[in-house]
């Protein structure tokens, strides 16, 4: 059985099996399709289906030229949003449901959650708002007293490969990957659709690529359709 983990190595073989690359020259090897995965594909499926990052805000080393609620955030990879997951001050609850759920006592377990509801009642419901490409503001401005603390953000920021996907994108993936790799081949052969040789007009072989756009097109909509398959977002769980 295939490794259901995609990798660049393994997209470009399946593309190049998909093309008959078997049977005759591309006119993209191996490095230029690994180039064009990683410069169209890649971010592509970043926008839709984000890599999701927890990051601690030092809300007085952070901060940006002393301007009390902007902040930078350094990732490893683009940031692509933020929002806050909790601050980190005594505001709020860290306990885990794990925690809760193991407790002995059931009277523990009631109070817990209704020491979060208070929490939640009292707390200042802080939002953010990202600046790109790295800095982030959060509203209503934290307090002076504040500033030796720290806030937790959820980040969404851009993959780094292709092995950060869940599984359940595969196809997504290999089929995105096929329409960009096709619309690079497609451009070479539209400057040649027919050559001429001493003997007779040999065509290029043009039919699979022509429909490329409006495939991708086709594949973006999905992706805004099927945003819920990210991993990182909220799903629905139904019991039968």
């Amino acid at each position: 059985m295939d490794n259901l983990w995609l990798s660049t190595a393994s997209i470009i073989r399946r593309i190049k099996a998909r093309l008959g690359a078997g049977m005759r020259n591309l006119e993209l090897d191996d490095d230029a399709i690994a180039q064009i995965l990683t410069d169209e594909t890649l971010p592509t499926l970043s926008v839709y289906f984000p890599k999701v990052i927890h990051y601690i805000i030092d809300m007085k080393n952070d901060m940006v030229d002393g301007q009390r609620g902007l902040y930078y955030v350094n990732t490893p990879t683009q940031c692509l949003g933020a929002e806050v997951l909790t601050s980190l001050n005594g505001i709020g609850s860290s306990t885990t449901f794990y925690d809760r759920f193991y407790r002995v006592c059931p009277f523990e377990f009631v109070l817990s959650f209704l020491q979060d509801e208070i929490a939640n009642w009292t707390s200042i419901p802080y939002t953010v708002h990202f600046r790109p490409p790295n800095k982030v503001e959060i509203a209503p401005n934290p307090p002076e007293g504040m500033n030796d603390n720290r806030m937790a953000l959820k980040l969404k920021v851009a993959h780094s490969d292709f092995t950060e996907f869940h599984p359940g994108l595969r196809e997504y993936i290999l089929n995105l990957a096929a329409c960009d790799v096709k619309l690079d081949i497609l451009g070479f052969r539209s400057v040649f659709t027919n050559i001429n040789t001493s003997i007779s007009e040999i065509e290029l072989g043009m039919g699979t690529f022509e429909n490329a756009q409006q495939e991708r097109e086709q594949l973006l909509e999905k992706f805004r359709q099927s945003m819920h398959l990210s991993a990182n977002r909220r799903k629905i769980w139904t019991e039968y």
